[in-house]
């Protein structure tokens, strides 16, 4: 007599090369990272130049991932403008 086959949740490569993911943990410098750049936007220049850059980019004729990574580093940049300023302040 021969037992029911026993389901099991199928694995794949990829999951088997995930590392397992590290404990979640707020650290005071993110947190004031993101202070600092949401201070940065209370500057209305800088508010309507990153609006202006976002409209112009989601405007664009290009695929989504284009804008995507556009997108992106325009907040690092914005983010990364904020911490020179700070560290020359």
């Amino acid at each position: 007599m021969t037992s029911p086959p026993t389901q099991t949740w199928p694995g794949t490569s990829a999951d088997k090369a995930l590392p397992t993911p590290a404990p979640s943990t707020s650290t005071p410098k993110s947190s004031i990272e993101i202070f600092n750049t949401l201070n940065q936007l209370k500057n209305l220049e800088v508010m309507f130049e990153v609006l202006s850059q976002f409209d112009k980019i989601s405007k664009s004729k290009k695929t989504g991932a284009e804008k995507f990574s556009e997108l992106s580093r325009l907040l690092n940049l914005v983010i990364r403008t904020f911490e020179l300023h700070c560290v020359a302040n």
